[in-house]
């Protein structure tokens, strides 16, 4: 539990360093080209400003790429209230629009803090209050700017100031999607496939069947399912060790599932036990399948240096039938159809037979087992 909380805490820190490198980049490139502009018309000292602001972010984006842990997030938020409120009161004035600037801002304070942490939530509040109240302060109070012999410009830097602070939202906002849908793409491959093998894991497995059950019960296509397990597998844990069994497993999922039809949906279903649903496939034709992938497993050998190592498949297979209740009634006759070819000295497949006396025999055995 203690590894999947310092990963996820891991991977949000992460998170909020790229969006605020991000974000330093922007304002970054927003005062190079402000300064560039103020020196066409002639305000070199509005230049020098930005200039100054451009070569903080500068550093504050060196110290981000290094993960330097200075509060380099705040640096970054205060450093731009301070902007704007500076070339809003002092510099030119309301009518040039740098105001404005703060909207993206409150997008950005609420990314790169966490309202789930104490200390961060009251930074947000606090924050925000300060953004609010500077946009209002720029927005409403008589102020007297120091560049007054530039308002013919002030058109041109009110729409340079929106274009900027709606780009500005649009980068953080695509950020922030992608961010959200990379997050569920990876809970989706958590929640139905298994790590280890890249299958699917029982779960899924049990739910895409119950689904293809119903199917087949309205009249629809029928399936069968295949059960099947590797041989003497603890054998290799205990030899090589679990790293090497791991490896074998990996690898025979992985030739198992390049051996089946891609419609064909394999899961993991516990420890060695994998399961196999066939769509559109009767009893008969499941068995083909089964032979088929028996073989090309019993030949299939896992190079796992320095060792080779191979080893056979046990399989049951089960098609759907009128007469059976559920889909986990389904994968319990395969199951004991797999023990069959256990008993049977493993490396074979057997159909379930309801008829077979070895399963009224192993009923009876397991019903005496309980009364002792």
């Amino acid at each position: 539990m203690d590894l999947k909380i310092k990963s996820y805490n891991h991977y949000k820190q992460e998170s909020k360093y790229s969006l605020a490198l991000i974000y330093t980049m922007l304002s970054m490139l927003v005062c190079v080209l402000f300064s560039i502009s103020f020196i066409v018309i002639g305000a070199t000292f509005a230049a020098l400003i930005q200039l100054i602001a451009a070569f903080i972010y500068m550093i504050v984006s060196g110290l981000l790429r290094r993960r330097i842990k200075i509060l380099t997030r705040y640096v970054a938020m205060m450093l731009s209230i301070a902007l704007v409120f500076i070339n809003g009161i002092y510099i030119f004035g309301p009518t040039y629009g740098f105001q404005f600037q703060l909207f993206p801002f409150l997008v950005v304070v609420f990314l790169l803090l966490d309202y789930n942490i104490d200390v961060e939530r009251w930074n947000i509040y606090v924050i925000s209050f300060i953004t609010v109240f500077i946009f209002f302060v720029v927005q409403y109070v008589p102020s007297t700017p120091i560049f007054l012999n530039y308002e013919m410009y002030e058109s041109y830097y009110y729409a340079i100031s929106l274009a900027a602070s709606f780009m500005g939202m649009l980068v953080l906002l695509f950020y922030l999607s992608r961010e959200i849908f990379a997050v569920r793409d990876q809970l989706y491959s958590l929640a139905t496939t298994d790590a280890l093998t890249a299958l699917y894991n029982r779960r899924t497995f049990i739910k895409r069947g119950q689904e293809a059950f119903k199917i087949a019960e309205r009249g629809g296509n029928h399936f069968s399912i295949i059960i099947f397990d590797i041989d003497s597998f603890k054998s290799v844990n205990d030899e090589y060790g679990h790293v090497v069994g791991d490896v074998v497993l990996r690898n025979m999922a992985k030739h198992a599932k390049e051996t089946l039809r891609e419609t064909d949906i394999i899961a993991r279903y516990g420890g060695e036990e994998f399961a196999i649903l066939l769509q559109n496939t009767s009893a008969d034709q499941a068995v083909v399948v089964a032979e088929k992938l028996r073989e090309r497993m019993e030949v299939f050998e896992v190079d796992s240096q320095p060792y080779k190592i191979n080893r056979t498949i046990s399989l049951g297979v089960m098609g759907y039938h009128y007469s059976i209740s559920s889909f986990e009634e389904l994968v319990d006759k395969a199951d004991k159809a797999l023990y069959k070819s256990k008993a049977l000295g493993k490396n074979r497949l057997t159909l379930f037979n309801m008829t077979d006396p070895f399963y009224r025999e192993k009923r009876s055995n397991e019903n005496k087992h309980k009364t002792f």
